[in-house]
């Protein structure tokens, strides 16, 4: 199963320290050719700025780059940088800073210069692609007879295939490949190993090593309707070539391939059935979706809703609206969310309209050729228990000060008193670190929730940008607890989807009020207190008190799997 991330928030600083050196640069004039062509993993792309040759070097928009191999792209307008990274959020991170007009640039904090700088052709950012491209490790070629720049990413060729299969016939090939219920199959002879190359999210391409295709194979198809909308194959030169596979996909699904007896089965995410079963415990509603998803969960108030967003899986256009009469539940409805047409993510949301207040209870499970998302209802789950709440900062450290001159140890504050009445009114017992302006040591913080015995740890904070362009949520967590990253993704969920606030991802993050805490431990980051239009709405106690039921909600949640 795939996974994405953002980049990591500790760039931003470096991309401060050192804005004053790259700032200053002479103006590169752009000596351009139409007919270049551009293969990135074997497709050929289609730039609405065509690559240029500038002093014997090849600049191509980085946008079209950037989506093409999966990699993150910022554009820093205050200084005119453009931020590329490479596995984002991971222990791999990997980052390029480059300035318009500047020959240097930063590669993972180190100072280097390039032949020629990036410049910007009819509002695009053109940047020297076998620069950027080998400081993340892809494989950059130019063949001068065709005038073609090829890119190869990473992993290359070398890494381990993802798996392999055998069946019956004396040549290695790819003898047929049609549509499925579930996705592609490919009926194959002989043995051979597959690996994914290519994955945009809408993209897929594999290699499969060692096989040939039969001669009459076509090359293309078009489907119509469903996620997958073209399938292409290719062979590659050499002996070992092998066939290269590319799925184009009309959404952004997530995917499981494996061996068959016949050859290979590519099957795509998909929302296939919908069961409704009411009991004398309330009712439970089964999804079932052709591969293991995964699975975000929130809930609403005004009407009352249970939200489950079953990410990166499509919905069928059989799947309809339901009215039901079974309980507290009384209909279920469905929608599909892409992030391209500004959703919050891609994949399906299911919405279940309840009669009461009560909390979703989410478990997964792995049936014979499908998979089941199980929704059970329960009441308040966090009565009783004992929650740590952490405001930021405070008393000699201010935190984060937004424009108007606010500071981040008040704003949180605010949040965290809000947050309290909601938790107690709900009957939990709540042990805050601070209740007034003052200051308390960062190890201080997690001994409080240590020594109160807090079932769960939750640091507030506002995030802060030196650029003052950033906005949006993140949340981080640590691995002190098996519980933390779950209680950081619920966090997060309820935030992202109460605020619609840029998705910012959950990070790892190496603090001490989550490393040294003993229980399941989350710090949020609720809005940029940097950001002028998020100083407002931190400022804004409708808005504080939003945060407060999303955390309310977010527990009520970590609580009801106990």
């Amino acid at each position: 199963m795939k996974t994405r991330h953002g980049f990591g928030a500790g760039i931003a600083l470096m991309v401060l320290l050192v804005s004053c050196i790259l700032l200053s640069a002479p103006v590169v004039s752009a000596a351009g050719t139409d007919d270049i062509s551009l293969l990135i993993d074997g497709v050929l792309a289609s730039p609405d700025v065509p690559p240029r040759i500038v002093g014997d070097r090849t600049l191509v928009p980085i946008r079209l780059i950037t989506e093409s191999l999966g990699w993150d792209v910022e554009w820093l307008a205050h200084t005119r940088q453009v931020l590329v990274l490479r596995g984002a959020d991971s222990a791999d991170e990997e980052f390029v800073l480059l300035t318009i007009d500047d020959p240097k640039a930063l590669v993972n904090g180190e100072e280097r210069s390039m032949d020629v700088p990036p410049i910007i052709i009819s509002d695009r950012t053109m940047v020297p692609i076998r620069f950027v491209a080998e400081a993340f490790g892809s494989d950059v070629g130019w063949d001068g007879d065709t005038r073609t720049v090829t890119i190869a990413s990473r992993p290359t060729e070398d890494a381990e295939p993802d798996g392999g299969g055998e069946v019956e016939g004396d040549a290695n090939r790819v003898l047929s490949y049609a549509r499925s219920e579930t996705g592609l199959t490919l009926q194959m002879s002989g043995s051979f190993e597959w690996k994914v190359i290519r994955d945009t999210g809408t993209i897929l391409m594999l290699r499969l090593m060692g096989t040939g295709m039969a001669e009459d194979l076509p090359l293309a198809q078009v489907y119509e309707g469903g996620p997958l909308e073209r399938v292409s194959l290719s062979e590659g030169e050499g002996v070992d070539g092998g066939v290269y596979l590319s799925l184009a996909l009309r959404d952004v699904v997530d995917y499981r391939i494996a061996a068959t007896d016949e050859g290979l089965e590519i099957a795509l995410a998909s929302l296939q059935d919908v069961e409704v079963i009411g009991g004398a415990n309330g009712p439970t509603v089964i999804l079932r979706t052709t591969v293991p998803v995964e699975v975000r969960t929130f809930t609403l108030e005004d009407p009352v809703r249970a939200v489950i967003d079953l990410i990166e899986v499509d919905k069928p256009h059989h799947i309809d609206n339901l009215q039901v009469d079974e309980g507290i539940l009384t209909g279920v409805r469905f929608g599909q969310h892409r992030r391209a047409a500004g959703d919050i993510f891609d994949g399906t949301r299911v919405v279940l309209d309840l009669a009461e207040d009560q909390v979703p209870v989410v478990s997964g499970r792995e049936r014979e050729g499908y998979y089941e998302i199980v929704v059970g209802f329960r009441r308040s789950s966090i009565a009783g228990r004992i929650i740590a709440l952490d405001p930021g900062h405070g008393g000699s450290d201010p935190g984060a000060t937004g424009p108007s001159g606010i500071t981040e140890r008040e704003i949180n504050l605010r949040i965290a008193a809000k947050t309290v009445a909601l938790l107690e009114a709900a009957g939990a017992t709540v042990v805050a670190t601070r209740t007034t302006d003052v200051g308390v040591p960062i190890y201080d913080r997690p001994a409080i929730a240590n020594a109160a015995g807090a079932e769960v740890f939750i640091s507030i904070h506002a995030n802060a940008d030196p650029l003052r362009v950033a906005e949006g949520t993140e949340t981080y967590h640590y691995p002190n607890h098996d519980d933390s990253e779950r209680l950081a993704q619920i966090l997060h969920h309820q935030l992202v989807n109460a605020l619609g606030s840029n998705d910012r991802r959950v990070r790892y993050g190496n603090f001490a009020v989550l490393r040294e805490s003993k229980m399941p431990a989350a710090l949020i980051e609720c809005l940029y207190l940097s950001s002028p239009h998020e100083e407002r709405r931190l400022m804004d106690p409708a808005v504080q008190e939003n945060i407060a039921r999303s955390i309310l909600a977010a527990l009520e949640q970590f609580f009801a799997a106990y």
